[in-house]
């Protein structure tokens, strides 16, 4: 309830080392649009709220990968 931000993260491995992509939002995001992304590939996402305290504990999206449509 006191975040300032998200903070996302993509990539195309479950470790978050390949084709790594960090995003931010505001506070009280609700969706987060990712733009173009190659069809039929798997992404791994995960999700951290930040203030000024810092960043919470990472959160990985549900399905883990989410697989573009074809």
């Amino acid at each position: 309830t006191d975040e300032t931000g998200y903070r996302i993260q993509s990539a195309t491995n479950a470790t978050f080392t390949a084709n790594l992509v960090t995003s931010t939002t505001g506070a009280n995001a609700t969706t987060f649009t990712t733009g173009n992304l190659p069809r039929s590939t798997p992404f791994y996402f995960r999700v951290q709220a930040i203030n000024g305290a810092g960043g919470s504990a990472w959160a990985n999206a549900t399905p883990f990968p989410i697989i573009t449509a074809p």
